[in-house]
């Protein structure tokens, strides 16, 4: 019995000894991730705004251009909340993840993702951001420009009516910069519908939740108070999984699981 039991106590022993030194090494490799992670964002803090395709560059939020005329006002604030529960390491880590890709035309930056992202980090107070140089645009004009931005599916050419946008109207529209993007609450119901597993977001694809804001404003009334949000909401989830539906970019409902996403012209095309 007692060499029974002189054996169970050693075998605790060796496993708790285990047990220790497998996190000492989960500690220690967790160390160097974060080592890792603070190496790369620091070096990229040193970096100019990008002029080569590829580079990434740290830049001030108030020196980018907005793609698109509206924004989710509670998606904005999640980003935000967001970045309030993030540890140091961990909101660099989140920084890195979500490098804001972004398009230069005329020494300027223009957005073509991550606008709620760039808005919560004003929220935060963060001054600058880190930017990725995807497209480099040549155009006589802003109509121009425009005009090449929307054919490639790098603007979104919609008020926040749903009213389609020529070139000349988006020069003339489109906020001048992040501050002063208009609310747009379907543009939060799009995002809700999506979280609730309504339609899917593919990596890269941009525009997606303002194409589904658009299709919801035509279909689904947002009465007044949370209650009647939260029932707009249901009702889009169930509109986005239903054979209705089955056009839209996204679409995983009536069985098809397969994703398409609005992408900008370099990998595929989608008519918005």
């Amino acid at each position: 019995m007692k060499i029974g039991r002189i054996l169970v106590i050693a075998s605790i022993c060796v496993s708790a000894l285990a047990f220790t030194a497998a996190m000492a090494h989960a500690d220690h490799a967790d160390d160097r991730a974060k080592d890792r992670i603070d190496e790369i964002y620091e070096r990229y803090q040193e970096a100019e705004p990008p002029t080569h395709l590829g580079e990434v560059g740290y830049i001030k939020l108030k020196k980018l251009h907005p793609t698109q005329i509206g924004y989710g006002e509670r998606e904005r604030e999640s980003k935000y909340e967001k970045l309030l529960d993030f540890g140091k390491h961990k909101r660099r880590k989140y920084l890195l993840k979500n490098i804001i890709p972004v398009v230069l035309f005329n020494d300027q930056y223009y957005l073509v993702d991550h606008h709620l992202f760039a808005l919560g980090l004003m929220d935060y107070g963060k001054n600058k951001t880190l930017i990725r140089l995807v497209r480099k645009m040549e155009a006589d004009s802003e109509e121009e420009f425009y005009a090449q931005m929307i054919d490639e599916n790098l603007a979104f050419p919609y008020d926040t009516k749903g009213n389609r946008l020529t070139p000349k109207q988006m020069a003339q529209k489109i906020p001048s910069g992040l501050e002063d993007m208009v609310r747009d609450q379907f543009r939060d119901l799009a995002g809700d519908v999506r979280d609730a597993g309504g339609f899917e977001k593919a990596e890269g694809a941009y525009f997606l939740d303002s194409v589904w804001a658009n299709y919801f404003r035509k279909n689904i009334k947002i009465g007044r108070g949370e209650g009647a949000y939260k029932e707009a909401v249901k009702e889009g989830t169930r509109l986005a999984l239903s054979p209705a539906s089955s056009h839209m970019p996204g679409f995983i409902g009536a069985g098809n699981k397969c994703a398409i996403a609005i992408q900008p012209k370099i990998t595929s095309k989608i008519a918005i």
